[in-house]
Parts: C-alpha cells; structure tokens; sequence
C-alpha cells in the first residue's frame, strides 16, 4: 500500500511540473540529455 501511496505522490508532483512552463521545460531538456 505504501507503494502505491508513493507513486501517487510522484504522479502528483510530475504532474504539477508540467503545469509549471520553466519546469515542463527542464525535464524536457534533461529528457533529451542527462
């Protein structure tokens, strides 16, 4: 259960960096080379 809770959290925290266009930005470019 603890898991699942987690990943919840993840979903939500990835989720709030994409609303975020600087950091929908970032993860896109450390997407292409990290």
């Amino acid at each position: 259960m603890l898991t699942v809770a987690s990943d919840i959290e993840v979903l939500a925290r990835f989720g709030r960096a994409l609303a975020d266009p600087i950091r929908c930005r970032l993860l896109l470019a450390l997407r292409e080379a990290p």
